[in-house]
């Protein structure tokens, strides 16, 4: 990168008219996947941005762009505390990180920390990047890590079918519950009468929103876990982005109905040669007929179909990926403290929670009696 970069951050308006640049950038950048494009980000400050402010910083060169990071800072806790995250984080995306053109990430990174370091050192007390994709730059950036106390560690195992060959190899492979599940599949279509709706036109797509979210509903309530996917905000989040990533030829929803009833669902996105297994839902009625896995058999047997790269799972220890699943890859995490008064209290209290765990522990090991957790209110650790 022979010029100098302009760096900024950018205001509402020239956020919403950089779509064009920004996925053009993406497409050129290491770090392309589906939750950096424009839309994504874009729609989720839409719906989410109360009370929030904005921090996403470009950098130019010669006029074109070169870099994005898209932050935004959030002040919360007893201590108003400034934390700068990357926007989307209550949708749980992965593979987060600056977007920068591939020949020149590492100089884009560096410039653009500079810039927080020197330009914007006080707006923030604390940085909490998460969902960090496995080959980031930022876990070793100096610009950074060697003004700050920080701390970085592996969070999230995304299990993934690196797809090579045909199906049927792949399938062949796989003989737990492969014979009964094939069986299932045939009753069901056979017999039942279920059909199989893959999502390819917008007029019938907020009906298939709809009935996404009612089954991913029944299934939560029947198996009496939390999840976040039918909140309102949520549900607004993906009512808005769906007829765009259906127009870019990104959206995957797929249904199975039995006569107009849905009985299970599953929502991915088709990007860069790769599909994001992103959530799904079945009627617990139906469960012992195995419809959502039936249904998910049927959208990977689609991507071998149509040479996909991967077949991505995302993040989750569900028990059931170990069936589907040849590969994985971890996702990291990186807190840094800024030299303010939040930010060393911050530094100060991650501290004392690493020697109270550390103590809890020995005093377990040792058969000592364990109550010093509960005098301050922290977590057992077994």
């Amino acid at each position: 990168m022979e010029n100098q970069l302009d760096i900024k951050c950018i205001d509402q308006t020239e956020f919403d008219g950089l779509e064009k640049e920004w996925n053009q950038l993406l497409a050129r950048s290491s770090a392309d996947n589906v939750f950096l494009r424009w839309e994504w980000m874009h729609t989720w400050w839409d719906v989410f941005r109360k009370n929030r402010r904005l921090l996403v910083i470009t950098a130019r060169s010669d006029g074109k762009l070169a870099a994005i990071a898209p932050f935004y800072i959030d002040r919360s806790g007893p201590l108003r505390t400034k934390t700068l995250r990357f926007c989307s984080d209550e949708l749980c995306p992965d593979y987060l990180d600056i977007i920068a053109e591939k020949a020149h990430e590492s100089e884009a990174v560096n410039a653009i920390c500079a810039f927080l370091q020197k330009d914007h050192r006080n707006d923030w007390d604390m940085m909490a990047l998460e969902n960090l994709r496995s080959d980031s730059k930022l876990p070793a950036n100096p610009m950074l890590l060697n003004h700050h106390n920080h701390h970085t560690q592996h969070s999230f195992v995304c299990s993934y079918i690196k797809i090579n060959g045909s199906f049927d190899n792949y399938w062949s492979a796989r003989p737990s519950l492969r014979s009964e599940l094939s069986r299932q599949q045939r009753k069901l279509f056979n017999e039942k009468r279920i059909r199989h709706v893959p999502i390819r036109d917008e007029q019938i797509l907020a009906k298939a929103m709809e009935d996404l979210f009612f089954l991913h509903a029944k299934r939560v309530k029947d198996k009496n876990i939390v999840s976040r996917f039918t909140a309102a905000d949520v549900r607004r989040f993906h009512q808005t982005l769906a007829p765009a990533l259906l127009k870019n030829g990104i959206l995957n929803l797929h249904l199975i109905y039995h006569g107009d009833s849905p009985v299970s669902a599953i929502y991915c996105f088709n990007y860069n040669n790769k599909v994001y297994f992103f959530q799904s839902g079945f009627d617990p009625h139906w469960g012992k007929r195995s419809v959502g896995s039936v249904l998910l058999r049927l959208v990977i047997r689609e991507a071998f179909e149509k040479r996909f790269e991967e077949f991505d799972f995302l993040k989750g220890d569900e028990g059931y990926k170990t069936f589907w699943t040849n590969a994985s890859r971890r996702e990291s995490e990186l807190i840094i403290y800024n030299q303010t008064f939040r930010g060393a209290f911050g530094h100060a209290m991650k501290i004392m929670k690493a020697r109270i765990r550390h103590l809890t522990n020995i005093r377990e090991d040792s058969g000592a009696p364990v109550g010093l957790e509960k005098a301050i209110g922290a977590p057992r650790h077994p």
